[in-house]
């Protein structure tokens, strides 16, 4: 299970946005997903993952009704992008979620930007997914998180010679790149690179040449649904009795589908951040749980990412006591800042806290939201006109500055000799000049520095390269 804290400040740091809704008592998470066709188990298993956390922890949170609305985009991604409009445009959809095809996440990436509503990955796995909008979290895993450690795993036991053989798309591009370049940093070698058809593949042809090729071992990805046709090819050509290991991600073993692949997974190794064998207590319950829910059927590593999915929209609500509103979110990281000066100027000062000292904060934090607004404002144009994140960031605090700066100095000047102030009626007016003075020197430098950073942190990229995906699945 994912440390759901994490994930939960990611989501509040997405949430940039909140579209018009025909009743604000209702979050709609708008789950799009292939339940039919080649990748039909995944969003199988996605939906029942969803269905059970909501099942397990009701239908309402912080005083919002979770609505699911589930979509199936058969795996096409011009579907995915116009189900992904409908359910913002018509349904006032605040979340998307789901995305077994690496192709359909990055379809949806431009309209969760353009709307600015978060896009929760809970399948597609090529790393770099999350770089192509802020408005991107994944509760699943990457290719490199599972093809490193079976590289390393491969090298200390006493594997020397394998042949790659993965689907030819993002995944399998990540898969082959970060297992053949672990391997041979630890003193294995990569005999063939091979690359196959995502859709509709003969593996025949390709298992003839790593035959020919006589490696120790082949490391295999394909997508979650095609590994029993690769195992069950992989014996009937002999492979497995020809000395040659079965290593791989996995995708290749998935849980779902382990029984329909029988006997001929018997001797193969993967490397997955799930098991649903995996001895835990908690992973125990849900297994069980997820079973009686859904007629025995067991689940997999894609039903845990939905299921952490809706854990995350969860713990997002009840942190901003069911706010789904993002620009509040965001804008709301900079009160603590502007509170710091003017709890400091009271205690300097040695003013007790009163009723105008309340009013002053309530002033305050108006103001210290307004130019948080401000600078997440700019930075989303920023991202629009093409920038990176970190050079829109940049580019936001250098014409941001003066904006910030004059709204606070006017707000300093003109309270300033109140706050300073010592006749008749100052016990009123000196605590209220205080707290915005206070929290207007100290602010500019808090939101110029720590909110970028805050925004950074959360949608931060990751050092992975940007190979684009053709078409293809998680």
């Amino acid at each position: 299970m994912v440390r759901f804290s994490v994930f939960c400040a990611a989501l509040t740091a997405l949430l940039l946005a909140e579209p018009a809704h025909a009743d604000d008592n209702i979050v709609t998470v708008g789950m799009i997903l292939p339940m039919t066709g080649q990748q039909a188990s995944t969003g199988k298993q996605e939906r029942a993952g969803a269905e059970l956390y909501m099942q397990q922890h009701g239908d309402t949170v912080a005083g919002k009704k979770i609505v699911l609305e589930v979509k199936d985009d058969t795996g096409a991604a011009d579907v995915t992008k116009r189900l992904a409009e409908e359910l913002i445009g018509n349904d006032h959809a605040k979340v998307l979620m789901g995305f077994g095809l690496t192709p359909l996440a990055l379809a949806t990436a431009p309209v969760a930007t353009e709307a600015k509503v978060p896009e929760i990955v809970s399948a597609a796995a090529t790393a770099m997914i999350t770089e192509k909008s802020p408005y991107i979290v994944r509760t699943s895993f990457t290719l490199p998180q599972a093809s490193a450690p079976m590289a390393e795993w491969a090298a200390k036991n006493g594997i020397k010679k394998v042949v790659t053989v993965v689907a030819d798309y993002g995944p399998g591009i990540d898969a082959e790149k970060w297992f053949s370049e672990t391997f041979e940093k630890n003193g294995g070698s990569v005999a063939e690179k091979i690359r196959v058809p995502l859709k509709n593949p003969d593996f025949a042809p390709f298992l003839q040449r790593v035959k020919d090729d006589a490696p120790d071992a082949v490391f295999v990805f394909v997508p979650s649904g095609q590994g029993a046709i690769f195992m069950k090819e992989f014996v009937e050509r002999g492979l497995d009795k020809s000395g040659i290991k079965l290593i791989g991600t996995g995708d290749v073993t998935d849980d779902d589908l382990l029984a329909d692949i029988g006997d001929a997974a018997l001797g193969a190794v993967t490397t997955h951040h799930y098991s649903a064998a995996h001895d835990s207590p908690e992973n125990k319950a849900f297994v069980a749980a997820f079973e009686k829910a859904n007629n025995g059927m067991r689940p997999n590593f894609m039903a845990v990412g939905a299921y952490d999915g809706m854990a995350l929209i969860y713990q997002a609500l009840e942190k901003t006591k069911g706010d789904a509103s993002g620009d509040a979110l965001l804008a709301a990281s900079v009160i603590p800042m502007a509170l710091l000066g003017g709890i400091f100027s009271l205690w300097i000062t040695r003013t007790p806290f009163s009723v105008s000292a309340a009013i002053g904060f309530v002033a305050l934090f108006g103001i210290a939201a307004m130019d948080g607004i401000l600078i997440l404002s700019y930075y989303h144009l920023s991202l629009e006109s093409g920038l990176s994140r970190v050079n829109a960031m940049l580019q936001t605090c250098r014409t941001q500055l003066r904006p910030v700066m004059m709204t606070c100095i006017v707000a300093c000047v003109g309270l300033l000799p109140a706050a300073f102030s010592s006749g008749i009626g100052s016990q009123v007016q000196r605590p209220l000049a205080l707290v915005v003075v206070g929290g207007m020197l100290l602010a500019p430098a808090l939101i110029l520095l720590v909110l970028p950073v805050l925004v950074l942190k959360f949608c931060r990229a990751q050092e992975l390269p940007e190979e684009l995906p053709r078409e293809g699945a998680t």
